[in-house]
């Protein structure tokens, strides 16, 4: 039972409009993982056609120095930005009710400072947008 009711909760958090055809009455949780390694812009997640990220889990770790930042579409606001020693995590970890969203069709877009091996990972969902 404490499961059960965890994950309903969770799925509580997550829920979309109920009664409308176009939107489930619950949206799956998706996991994405990549390397990026040009410097500028590394496209990490294209939505579906008509869809909206929205990311619950960000992290990237690089082999070698560099200055990271994700970003939704090619001339989006940088976020999560920092100079990262090689060899270290960075993470933003959040919920149902403290996400990042990108627009209607935008892509999670890794940039980097300079060419480097850097590790990504992300947990999101698809939103439909109508």
């Amino acid at each position: 039972k404490k499961e059960e009711k965890l994950r309903i909760t969770m799925q509580q958090g997550i829920k979309t409009r109920q009664g409308m055809p176009e939107y489930p009455e619950y949206i799956e949780e998706l996991r994405a993982s990549g390397q990026a390694v040009n410097a500028g812009d590394n496209t990490c997640i294209t939505p579906t056609a008509g869809t909206r990220l929205r990311c619950f889990y960000l992290s990237y770790n690089p082999y070698t120095p560099v200055e990271a930042a994700f970003k939704f579409a090619a001339g989006g606001t940088l976020f999560l930005k920092n100079n990262v020693n090689g060899l270290s995590v960075i993470a933003k970890d959040s919920n149902a009710f403290r996400f990042i969203q990108g627009a209607k069709d935008e892509a999670l877009i890794l940039n980097l400072s300079v060419g480097a091996t850097v590790n990504w990972n992300v947990f999101y969902i698809e939103i439909p947008v109508p």
